[in-house]
């Protein structure tokens, strides 16, 4: 399945925000963990053209947020915040959040080695950036 996001071209707004899940397949606990022991700028997104396959955004710092909902439950957004030249382009392009490890991090027990963990969000992502007549 494929989460859409529009947002129009030139615009800086909305802010996406996807919520990190536990959705059975990936290892939700481990990137959880993660999330807490990262340090500023270990988060980024990447978006790239679908028909080209050309990136319009390369590994861009994202911003965690945290939240406790109303059953005391936490839970987790990443939130990339668009900048201008990111949207300048229409067209269908794909997205992806990953947390980046330069040196062994270990958190609760558990050794994150270097390298790269793509970050579960509910469903691909898929970001339609549509023509507008006024930038927004």
């Amino acid at each position: 399945m494929t989460q859409y996001f529009t947002i129009n071209k030139g615009a800086t707004l909305p802010t996406l925000k996807m919520e990190v899940i536990n959705d059975g397949r990936n290892d939700f606990w481990k990137c959880y963990l993660a999330l807490q022991a990262t340090y500023p700028g270990a988060v980024t997104f990447s978006m790239w053209n679908q028909d080209t396959g050309i990136y319009k955004i390369a590994n861009a710092p994202c911003t965690i947020v945290y939240d406790e909902d109303s059953d005391c439950e936490e839970r987790y957004f990443i939130q990339y915040d668009w900048k201008l030249g990111d949207t300048d382009e229409a067209g269908t392009f794909n997205g992806l959040f990953k947390i980046s490890f330069n040196d062994n991090v270990v958190a609760d027990g558990l050794t994150f080695p270097a390298g790269d963990l793509k970050v579960p969000i509910a469903e691909d992502l898929t970001i339609c950036v549509n023509d507008s007549m006024k930038k927004i």
